[in-house]
């Protein structure tokens, strides 16, 4: 402390007060203070001036040329076999045609593939030495299709038969100077003035078809061409009674009726059953103007006063967006509604967030949504009772759709008809599905084109569902549009199959009198009633104007009242060919691809026609196949009213026989090929024990306890030993089709559901991986589709649905094929 002090006085001892020095030196400047912050960022200075455009680049090389294309399919492929009566194969038998194209011989198993046969109609032959020579007729070639055809050969015994018989009409009444020839031979002769006829020189031994012409080919004729449907077994010398009915057939002029004046006799008069049995049906029942009374699956929809969120987007019906983007759709949210009781809507509106109007009543305002009364409904009906008392799945029991009418949507109001507009109808783009994963549930259908004028109910759909659909075609500008629409039955109605009835009301009705009945028609004919709508989910259809989707022929509609049906298809009149182009081998056959190129199975709905006609079923020596012979063509009921058999001498009536037990099925095969240990009386047992009526030459039949398990246990043995020899099931397989999943029944394998119309079923493959299981439409080609078949028949997708499902995956996980591999 004392140091410190010291020094300060003499500090100031040294300064005194003396004069001021000089000034010092400037010190050095001291470092740096640290940097300020850096101030706001300033505006961004005007754009530059574009610069000049480049000059123009050299071409480059030219690529190499493509790959030439393949040339396009001239013809088509004949498939099938030949085997003798023990159901063996022949080698060696020649398959040749007629018209000729080309020939082959059958190989060891006695199988055959006849390529590169041009487009047209055959009639295709079998022979080989020793044995009589069969043919089978009307068989059909298109582009790139393959058709199929099975051959039954006989011991020849080298002598010739006679045949005789009649040609009646549908009243009994004799027909005479119709001329009946024998299918693929030539021997014919002419009916006498009492109907009968005598053909002698016909080579033994057969099988034969007999082909009827009648008198003439003009309507006075009043008749229309007829044949037989089972084969006539000849021998040396016999002389086989051959009776054959002709339909009759209204002339041109006819128009007609509708269904209601049909009711008023067929309800009294023959079989009173038809119209009840036609009444329920799907046919007459698909389409429905009454609201909300039919509609399924009513849990789905708000109780009264509320909205129900279907989660699915769609066109809105005056082309607002009000969601774009949400979704992912670029469309609107669709909201059902029931604003009183049974009255039902759809509305069109914003997404949930943005304020949907709850009570469904459009009283927002296009702000809040566009309201769509539901005006009717499409299928969909689902299990009912039948006209005998049964409980059957309705064949509509895929889907339901709804329809509004063209003058309750915005969108349709500025469309111009001269008549019919109030008729039209759109189908709504939410529907409900009954069949697939999840069902019931919401789906969409034409969400982005349901509003739109080419796709109104007369312009996509009632060529099929209307009976006397006409409509007017207007392509003033390509405008493609019907300006008039009127039918005379909403729905399928009678004169659908059985022509315009006025001639026959006119003259008094009765038999024979100006109407015709379908299965009097030849076989192909007949199959065509079912084919104009049942043939092609894309239907194609001949004219100047190709724009609707179902079977029509502008041609004849153009020509007035010259030509009966004016555009619809009549049955007997035209051929099936004149109102849909290449349908089994074009765009009109929507099915699996192979790696032949060639189509077989359909996948999607309403194709059974364009299978059938590649199934043995068709074209095959013993019996020619139509629809009626395993369908009601009246009623839903699965199965023939009354299915007719002949065995031997013997001829059986099964009333309404069952596909799940296989009396159907085997009333036919029993007593032939691998089933001949099986005896047509042991499948009659097996109906009578059903509770089922079977009449043998008109007498019921009856059997006791003890005969029917006997008959059962026959059957069971032939069948199991059917499903080791053609599937190798394994020797402890049980025949037992009564119980799911149905081991034995035929359908199970010769029908796998390939095709789709509501929905698919998926489930998992031996690696747990998503597969395709089975569509809801079974195939109608009638074979068994092998899993390796699976492998190849893919549509070129990369999906769950994108292998074809086959005869074994419903059963074994190993035998589903991942699309995806996910």
């Amino acid at each position: 402390m004392s140091r410190f002090v010291f020094v300060t006085v003499a500090l100031f001892a040294a300064v005194g007060c003396g004069s001021k020095g000089e000034k010092g030196e400037m010190g050095t400047n001291g470092s740096a203070g640290p940097g300020g912050d850096a101030g706001p960022e300033g505006a961004a200075g005007p754009a530059g001036d574009a610069g000049a455009t480049g000059p123009t680049g050299n071409a480059g090389p030219s690529g190499d040329a493509g790959a030439a294309g393949t040339p396009g399919a001239s013809g088509g492929t004949i498939t099938g076999s030949v085997k003798d009566t023990n159901n063996a194969g022949l080698v060696g038998a020649t398959i040749s045609t007629s018209p000729t194209s080309s020939s082959t011989a059958s190989d060891v198993s006695g199988n055959f593939s006849l390529a590169s046969v041009p487009n047209g109609v055959f009639t295709v032959i079998a022979t080989l030495a020793g044995y009589g020579a069969s043919s089978v007729t009307g068989v059909s070639v298109t582009a790139g299709g393959s058709t199929s055809a099975a051959f039954v050969l006989y011991l020849a015994d080298g002598g010739f038969a006679s045949i005789s018989g009649t040609v009646k009409n549908t009243a009994g009444a004799a027909i005479a100077n119709a001329t009946v020839s024998v299918s693929g031979v030539d021997a014919s002769a002419v009916t006498a003035a009492d109907g009968t006829y005598t053909i002698t020189n016909v080579p033994a031994p057969g099988p034969y078809f007999l082909d009827v012409a009648p008198p003439t080919n003009d309507a006075d004729a009043g008749y229309f061409a007829g044949d037989t449907r089972v084969s006539l077994l000849l021998t040396r010398a016999s002389h086989t009674d051959a009776s054959i009915i002709l339909s009759a057939r209204p002339s041109s002029a006819a128009t007609y009726i509708g269904t209601s004046l049909c009711a008023l006799c067929h309800a009294v008069v023959g079989d009173t059953t038809i119209v009840p049995r036609h009444a329920s049906a799907g046919h007459w029942r698909s389409l429905s103007l009454d609201g909300g009374e039919r509609f399924v699956s009513t849990s789905l929809w708000p109780s009264v006063g509320a909205t129900v969120d279907t989660g699915k987007y769609a066109q809105d019906p005056n082309g607002v967006k009000y969601d774009a983007g949400n979704g992912g759709s670029g469309w609107n949210r669709v909201y059902l509604c029931q604003n009183s009781a049974g009255s039902y809507a759809m509305m069109f509106g914003p997404n949930p967030d943005a304020g949907v109007d709850a009570g469904c009543t459009g009283a927002g305002g296009t702000t809040q949504g566009i309201v769509i009364p539901v005006a009717g409904t499409y299928g969909g009906e689902g299990d009912r009772s039948t006209w005998d008392g049964g409980i059957v799945a309705n064949l509509g029991k895929f889907k339901q759709r709804f329809f509004a009418r063209v003058n309750d949507v915005d969108s349709g109001t500025g469309w111009t008809y001269t008549a019919g507009k109030d008729k039209d109808l759109l189908v709504l783009p939410v529907q409900v599905t009954q069949s697939g994963d999840g069902y019931p549930k919401f789906d969409v259908y034409k969400e982005t084109e349901w509003a739109n004028r080419n796709r109104t109910f007369a312009y996509a759909c009632a060529g099929c569902h209307n009976t006397n659909m006409n409509i007017v075609w207007d392509q003033a500008g390509g405008s493609d549009y019907i300006t008039s629409y009127a039918y005379t039955d909403l729905n399928v109605g009678c004169e659908k199959c059985h022509g315009p009835g006025s001639e026959h009301v006119a003259v008094g009705g009765g038999l024979a009198k100006a109407i015709i009945n379908p299965k009097y028609l030849t076989a192909d004919r007949e199959r065509q009633v079912c084919g104009q709508c049942h043939s092609g989910d894309d239907g194609k259809n001949e004219g100047s104007q190709k724009k609707y989707g179902y079977a029509y022929n502008l041609n004849y509609a153009d020509a007035g009242a010259t030509y009966i049906g004016r555009g619809t298809y009549v049955p007997g009149f035209y051929d099936i060919s004149e109102f849909i182009s290449n349908l089994d081998g074009g765009a009109s056959f929507n099915a699996w691809a192979t790696i032949f190129g060639t189509k077989t199975w359909g996948k999607a709905h309403r194709q059974q026609y364009a299978m059938l006609l590649k199934s043995k079923h068709v074209n095959n020596t013993t019996r020619r196949m139509t629809c009626a012979s395993c369908h009601d063509v009246h009623s839903t009921y699965q199965g023939p009213k009354a299915h007719s058999v002949t065995s031997g001498s013997d001829t059986f009536v099964f009333e309404t026989p069952r596909f799940n037990n296989n009396v159907l099925c085997l009333s036919c095969h029993a007593g032939s090929g691998e089933f001949a240990t099986m005896a047509t009386s042991d499948v009659a047992a097996i109906q009578v024990g059903d509770s089922r009526v079977v009449s043998k030459n008109g007498t019921n039949q009856s059997f006791t306890a003890g005969e029917i398990a006997s008959a059962l246990e026959r059957v069971g043995d032939v069948v199991e030993g059917h499903m080791n020899n053609k599937a190798n099931m394994g020797f402890f397989v049980m025949y037992d089709p009564e119980r799911e999943p149905g081991v034995g029944r035929c359908m199970n394998c010769h029908m796998p559901r390939t095709a789709k119309s509501g929905g698919y079923t998926t489930g998992v493959d031996e690696f747990g991986k998503t597969a395709l299981i089975e569509g809801d439409q079974g195939s109608h080609v009638f074979d068994v589709i092998r899993p390796q078949m699976s492998r190849i028949m893919t549509d070129g997708g990369v999906s769950d649905t994108a292998v074809m499902p086959n005869s074994c995956g419903p059963c074994h996980a190993r035998y589903r094929f991942s699309g995806d591999g996910q």
